[in-house]
């Protein structure tokens, strides 16, 4: 297997998708139906997974290849930059299209995780700048320090960035969690229901008989000083 990038830069950057790809799929796991959508982590995890890949197999120097021999072979070799501007405007627009399909999709867990989701984005930016560099089409200065230029810091960056994110929703989950067992505890008390025969009656906590400092009215919420029972009061 040919490593297409074996310089210190390179690997750190490898093992910092694997570590990326790591953390999606513990959250993955962690994920509870009704709080947050696991098809989130699962397609963020692909898409790391798949660059984690070509990171070492450099698939589109292959791709690059192809093409190059592809368009000797039927002779629009020498409009090969047109072509290349249009490869980038396809790959860019595609890149939009499926940020626009996950944000649409997955409304809910983009505003939940909105790190990764600007991880994400920045990988993107990462991916067409340097499919634009391959094309001779360079946008950023890719002089090297240490194996870093400025496309290795950029998609560096992103991953650091996506790290960071996997971390910053775990609380926010546990107080989701508490906050909708509350409500649903709630729901349940304020449930019950105080009988009176009319306006001003003296009211009495239908769960342990306490009996309320404000008199009977339709639709009153009462919270018994007792229990902490929540009822309302009805008039028959």
């Amino acid at each position: 297997m040919h490593i297409s990038d074996p310089t210190f830069a390179g690997w750190l950057i490898f093992f910092a998708y694997l570590a990326v790809v790591y953390r999606c799929y513990l959250q993955y796991l962690k994920v509870k139906v009704g709080f947050l959508d696991h098809n989130f982590w699962l397609v963020i995890g692909l898409f790391l997974l798949l660059l984690c890949v070509n990171k070492q197999l450099d698939m589109q120097t292959v791709f690059e290849a192809s093409m190059k021999e592809l368009a000797q072979s039927h002779g629009w070799y020498a409009q090969r930059r047109m072509m290349q501007a249009v490869f980038i405007a396809i790959l860019s627009i595609g890149l939009l299209t499926g940020l626009v399909v996950l944000r649409s999709v997955l409304a809910k867990a983009c505003r939940q995780h909105k790190a990764v989701c600007l991880g994400v984005l920045l990988l993107c930016v990462f991916i067409v700048l340097r499919a634009a560099a391959f094309n001779h089409l360079s946008f950023l200065n890719t002089q090297t320090y240490w194996g870093f230029n400025a496309h290795s810091l950029l998609e560096l960056t992103a991953l650091c960035v996506m790290f960071y994110g996997t971390f910053t929703r775990r609380s926010g989950t546990r107080h989701l969690a508490t906050a909708h067992f509350a409500d649903k505890k709630t729901e349940t008390q304020s449930a019950a229901i105080a009988y009176c025969a009319e306006n001003g009656d003296d009211v009495h906590c239908p769960n342990c008989n306490k009996p309320a400092t404000a008199k009977a009215a339709q639709g009153r919420q009462f919270k018994c000083k007792a229990c902490a029972a929540l009822y309302t009061v009805r008039i028959q």
